[in-house]
C-alpha cells in the first residue's frame, strides 16, 4: 500500500501535465464544495468565511476539489471535537487565496517548513487506526505548483489551531474577444 500511494503521487506530476485548464469563478466552487462536505461528514460542522464576490482562475476544476479533499480531511483528522472547520476565500487584484482552518494542536515547527514534503506527517498518534503516509499535503503542493500558486500552514494566534491556505493567481482576461470583461475578471 505505502508503495502504491508513493507510486500514484509520483505519477501526479505527470499526470497534471496534459490537464486542461479553464476559468472558473472560485467563490462558487468552494460554496459548492462546501455544501457537498455537509453531506458527506454529517457529523462535522463547517463554516464559510471570506469574500461573497466572484473569483476566477484557470484552474482544473477536478484538481482544485482533489486539493480541497486532502485539506479537509487533514482538518477534520486534526480538529478537537464539536469544533468547527473553516473553508474561506479572499482576493486582491492579483491572487485568490483559500483556506481551510481548523481549531487543534499547532503544528511542531520542526516540521513545518517540510510539511508539504513527501512522506512527513505531524501524526503522533493514530486513533482511527487508519494508514496514514504523509502524501496528502505533498499532493496539495504538487497541484498548487501546478496551478502556479503555492500553499503554506498557518498557525492560529494562541496556538488555538491550524489554518492551511492556496493562493493562485487570479485570471485577468487580456483579450477583447472573450466574453469575461476585465472588470467581470477583476470583481
Amino acid at each position: 500500500m505505502i508503495v502504491q500511494n508513493l507510486a500514484d503521487a509520483a505519477s501526479l506530476e505527470e499526470a497534471l501535465i496534459g490537464e486542461e485548464m479553464e476559468v472558473i469563478n472560485l467563490h462558487n466552487l468552494i460554496k459548492n464544495y462546501l455544501a457537498n462536505c455537509k453531506v458527506v461528514h454529517p457529523k462535522v460542522q463547517f463554516e464559510y468565511q471570506g469574500a461573497d464576490l466572484p473569483a476566477y482562475a484557470e484552474i482544473c476544476d477536478f484538481r482544485i476539489e482533489q486539493l480541497l479533499d486532502k485539506l479537509v480531511d487533514n482538518a477534520i483528522d486534526f480538529a478537537l471535537p464539536k469544533t468547527t472547520v473553516k473553508l474561506g476565500l479572499t482576493a486582491s487584484a492579483q491572487t485568490i487565496s483559500f483556506f481551510v482552518e481548523n481549531q487543534g494542536d499547532p503544528i511542531p515547527e520542526l516540521i513545518k517548513d517540510s510539511l508539504f514534503d513527501s512522506m512527513v506527517t505531524a501524526r503522533d498518534k493514530n486513533p482511527d487506526n487508519r494508514l496514514h503516509f504523509g502524501i496528502g499535503l505533498y499532493v496539495v503542493r504538487v497541484i498548487a505548483d501546478h496551478h502556479r500558486g503555492s500553499v503554506q500552514a498557518i498557525n492560529l494566534s494562541q496556538d488555538s489551531g491550524v489554518r492551511l491556505e492556496v493562493t493562485l493567481p487570479r485570471y485577468i482576461n487580456t483579450k477583447p474577444d472573450q466574453s469575461t470583461t476585465l472588470a467581470d475578471a477583476i470583481s
